[in-house]
């Protein structure tokens, strides 16, 4: 499911997890209505993802990236 979620436009980063799920995406949307389509339209019509966790990030504290003057 990884390898599927990779080709969606928006997101940033997919990552193959152990435990309880089996992995993880980070989507980057305009708004919560853009998350709100793209989870019920685009997820939601994925026969192979049964069960989604959202946890919204309200403010980015520290990222990595270059260094800019």
């Amino acid at each position: 499911m990884a390898t599927t979620l990779a080709t969606h436009e928006g997101l940033a980063v997919v990552v193959a997890t152990t435990g309880p799920t089996n992995s993880a995406a980070q989507a980057l949307c305009p708004d919560p209505a853009a998350l709100h389509r793209y989870l019920t339209h685009r997820l939601g019509a994925s026969r192979a993802i049964h069960t989604v966790h959202t946890a919204p990030v309200l403010q980015i504290v520290k990222a990595v990236g270059p260094l800019t003057r």
